[in-house]
């Protein structure tokens, strides 16, 4: 639950039951992860529709509220708000060019959309972030990278170092967000650890 008042905003919240996923993860069954995908899927479809509030302008990229977005991924420091994808993108290529030479960083670009739907993202959805009972999640935890992104961001920090066997979880996080991302994934990871300011 969100509020605003005396200028500032504020995230309420309240303690889950439960443990994270990644300390339960590698004992959990087949039949277990399963169920914990199968519980998980209808949150994301469900948060990928949330609209915007009034004042974010539609396809703006964007932290909850319309301000900077505050994402260690991209930058030690907040950045944007960006009024377009294509903003954002140009961002996450100027970010990268001290460390690619320049053709490399003008086939990247050629190969990141500007077109995907802007939708409401965790920014950090990996198992340290979802707390669970047995096989029954609890909650989704760390929200502060959360805001209004491109719609394959999910997936793109979601297989960010996400702390369990990556094979495992990205086929679990191709159960998890509807959609396939996996070539958009490919092209953030040639930059993805060259981005300057990102820890």
């Amino acid at each position: 639950m969100s509020a605003v008042g005396g200028g500032y905003q504020y995230m309420l919240m309240k303690r889950v039951k439960g443990v994270d996923l990644q300390d339960v993860w590698s004992s959990l069954s087949a039949a277990q992860r399963t169920n914990v995908i199968s519980q998980l899927h209808p949150f994301m479809k469900e948060l990928r529709t949330l609209p915007p509030p009034p004042c974010i302008p539609l396809g703006t990229i964007c932290s909850l509220y319309g301000k900077p977005l505050s994402d260690a991924r991209i930058c030690s420091s907040p950045c944007g708000p960006f009024r377009s994808e294509k903003l954002f993108n140009d961002f996450l290529i100027q970010k990268a060019t001290r460390w690619i030479w320049e053709t490399e960083l003008q086939d990247i670009r050629a190969e990141m959309r500007d077109d995907h739907h802007v939708v409401f993202t965790h920014g950090d959805f990996t198992p340290r972030n979802i707390m669970v009972d047995g096989d029954r999640v609890t909650g989704i935890i760390d929200w502060e990278d959360s805001g209004w992104l491109p719609e394959h961001w999910e997936v793109v920090k979601a297989l960010y170092y996400p702390g369990v066997a990556p094979a495992e979880w990205r086929q679990a996080i191709e159960c998890v967000v509807p959609g396939d991302y996996t070539q958009d994934w490919l092209t953030d990871r040639r930059i993805t650890d060259r981005i300057e300011g990102a820890i």
